[in-house]
């Protein structure tokens, strides 16, 4: 179980084994494996001793701090950094701890005492979950579960990390599968869910076979509190900014992949200097998300001047082999269009107003009594 490497037997029989056990990539793991010392745990430990049970803490906290501020566990091959500052301290000298132990840590101690914390917490409580699917590197599929309950500790509304899992299809069926499988190993009854947040696609909200139609079939009483309303205002926005066409879109898309290069960048850096501006890098544009693009056209207006200067003056004097490139066309032709910075400005203006009322979703704090009388302005 320390490779996990599946070996063909096939062709070498039992050679490809000892072939494999006197590989480097083996080695390398049975000699880590060798320098990581003994997983401790207090609770079921033979020799118990005060020093060895405030460094297994000592590294369970590490390993929480680590996952609390998202730091790669493989930084944990350097943890030794602790006994060197902390010279006097005995149980820092205990503390023996790598990416593997990390791992360990987190996945079979931890992950499997908060998850029973958690169920045990909400067990008899009305809670609502929230789902979303996503792919990762194309070919696998996963299934994100969050869940949001009444914690008297905290007085408030916690939303925390219930269950991910891999999922075979991005089926409605598939995905009411998992979830109901999920809840019931947990001993949480559907008669307590009072409500499931999800995006707007139609395997999730179809009115026939969407996951939301299978699981009020079982689970009438669910309230429907809507969709993502991210996905609403970026669709509103998209489909309101058809009338502009696609001058801002391509002149963004162009722009961003032209300074891809250093030696353009450079160049370019030349010139907001001069014109004492911020050398402040492009911004990719996500067509998915509309509302990003405020972002985008806000770097775009704040650089114009440099831009006109850049591909109008420098660039047909210095860089004469780049006015063939097709996207330079197509830049200098946007900057000499007098709709550009109208484009650019009105954007700037009315998308920071969806900008506004979208993130009046984002918030913590209850905000309907607000919504009565919200003004975009």
């Amino acid at each position: 179980m320390l490779c996990l490497k599946q070996i063909d037997l096939r062709a070498m029989g039992r050679r490809a084994l000892t072939s494999h056990a006197m590989g480097k990539a083996h080695t390398n793991r049975m000699n880590a494996q060798k320098d990581q010392g003994k997983i401790f745990f207090p609770s079921n430990a033979i020799e118990k001793t005060p020093k060895k049970d405030s460094a297994v803490r000592g590294e369970l906290r590490l390993v929480i701090f680590f996952v609390e501020h998202n730091i790669p566990l493989h930084v944990l091959d350097h943890s030794n950094v602790i006994e060197k500052i902390c010279t006097d301290s005995e149980i820092a000298k205990k503390m023996e701890m790598k990416r593997t132990k990390g791992a360990y840590l987190l996945n079979d101690a931890l992950a499997p005492l908060l998850k029973t914390s958690l169920t045990e917490n909400i067990r008899e409580k009305p809670f609502s979950i929230s789902i979303d699917e996503s792919n990762e590197m194309g070919h696998r599929k996963f299934l994100e579960m969050v869940i949001s309950f009444v914690d008297e500790a905290f007085d408030d509304v916690v939303h925390a990390h219930f269950d991910i899992c891999e999922i075979p299809d991005g089926k409605a069926e598939t995905i009411f599968k998992c979830v109901k499988e999920k809840l019931e190993s947990a001993g949480l009854p559907l008669n307590h869910l009072l409500s499931c947040m999800t995006d707007s696609p139609a395997v999730m909200v179809g009115q026939k076979k969407g996951f939301l139609t299978l699981l009020k079939k079982v689970a009438p009483h669910v309230i429907d509190i809507g969709r993502c309303s991210l996905h609403h205002v970026a669709n509103a926005v998209k489909y309101a900014c058809e009338t502009l066409g696609r001058l801002v879109e391509e002149f963004a898309d162009d722009v961003f992949n032209y300074f891809q290069y250093t030696s353009r960048w450079t160049s370019y850096t030349q010139v907001t200097s001069l014109l004492e501006l911020p050398a402040h890098r492009y911004l990719r544009r996500v067509e998915t998300r509309w509302v990003q693009l405020l972002i985008v056209v806000g770097r775009l207006l704040e650089q114009l001047p440099a831009l006109q200067e850049f591909f109008l003056v420098k660039l047909p004097r210095d860089r004469m082999k780049d006015l063939n490139n097709a996207c330079v066309i197509r830049i200098r032709t946007a900057l000499q269009n007098p709709m550009l910075e109208l484009h650019l400005t009105f954007l700037k203006s009315s998308l920071s107003m969806a900008d506004k009322f979208e993130k009046q979703f984002q918030r913590t704090s209850c905000e309907i009594t607000k919504l009565v009388n919200f003004r975009l302005i």
